[in-house]
């Protein structure tokens, strides 16, 4: 895998792009990340892709210490939120806001971090039809940012 995102890396250079290896699945945990990151932390052509619902079913509560591990290397950030699983029911994703992901508190450390990239809403309606509308979930987060990021 390093092997493979250092080759990346050298293509982008000659391309002038970045690689951002997104961080969920077999990616989202200290143990799985941490060789990688060693290998590439003097890559300027390497980043990492937050998506916050997947480090938060990882860590919950806990995620700082992840965080603290990849936050020098975060260069876009994927916003959306959930209900965690509990009593026997699978996690349920949800509008930004009204689910358990302490979005604020994460978009704060980005921002004392420095970080001044996007963040991008991904609303999974594709795969999760019983989602609300995207015209119904896209002003949502719109409103829900406009209010939240002025108190960070």
């Amino acid at each position: 895998m390093i092997s493979g995102l250092s080759e990346l890396c050298e293509y982008g250079k000659e391309k002038g792009v970045n690689v951002y290896l997104e961080i969920h699945g077999d990616f989202n945990t200290v143990e799985a990340l941490t060789p990688v990151l060693n290998e590439l932390k003097n890559n300027p052509y390497f980043g990492i892709l937050w998506d916050i619902e997947h480090s938060d079913r990882a860590y919950g509560d806990n995620v700082l210490p992840f965080y603290r591990l990849i936050s020098p290397y975060v260069r876009h950030v994927h916003v959306k939120d959930y209900i965690r699983a509990k009593d026997g029911k699978p996690f349920e994703l949800c509008l930004v806001g009204k689910g358990e992901i302490p979005v604020p508190t994460l978009l704060g450390w980005l921002k004392s971090d420095g970080y001044d990239g996007y963040l991008s809403f991904e609303w999974e309606k594709k795969w999760v039809p019983s989602l609300p509308e995207p015209e119904i979930a896209f002003p949502g987060y719109v409103g829900y940012l406009k209010k939240v990021l002025p108190q960070i």
